[in-house]
């Protein structure tokens, strides 16, 4: 979410095709993900921690955190992660409204057969849940069809040359 300026600096290098950035809905996009942000932090930085790091990050890593929070990372996970999903509702909520109520055609993406920003940061949430809890993963995108719908159509786009 702190990717705007460079989608901008990305739309005025190269305008096509569109980001689509004048349209704003990128911000409730990214709204609704902040919001639901408080209900996995802990269970997402502890899987980072545990299943992607690699070894020689993790003290750092886990020491970072503590200052950051007060607490290890098994604590912060035990205070923030259990009910994540239940807790994270108005969240998915606000991301389901962002991502149905701008459509143009009844296409995958957040305006409908267009692809725009707000369809990245949609799909790089979902693309942080897949690599640390693919559990949770599959909750949230069982939350509403417009979720699985623009993560499959940018698929393409999270897919790694190497």
């Amino acid at each position: 979410m702190d990717s705007e300026p460079i989608a901008a600096k990305v739309e005025a290098l190269k305008p096509e095709p569109s980001l689509h950035l004048e349209a704003g809905f990128h911000r409730e996009v990214a709204d609704a993900v902040r919001a639901m942000m408080p209900a996995y932090v802990g269970l997402f930085m502890n899987a980072v921690y545990k299943n992607i790091l690699p070894e020689s990050s993790k003290s750092w890593y886990a020491e970072d955190k503590f200052r950051r929070f007060g607490m290890t990372l098994d604590e912060l996970e035990a205070k923030t992660g259990p009910d994540a999903y239940e807790t994270a509702q108005p969240g998915l909520e606000k991301l389901k409204q962002a991502l149905t109520t701008h459509k143009n055609d009844a296409g995958p993406f957040l305006l409908g057969s267009t692809p725009s920003y707000g369809d990245l940061v949609a799909t790089a949430m979902f693309e942080g849940l897949k690599r640390a809890l693919p559990d949770q993963l599959e909750k949230v995108l069982s939350y509403d069809d417009s979720f699985s719908e623009v993560y499959e159509a940018c698929k393409k786009w999270t897919l790694k040359a190497d």
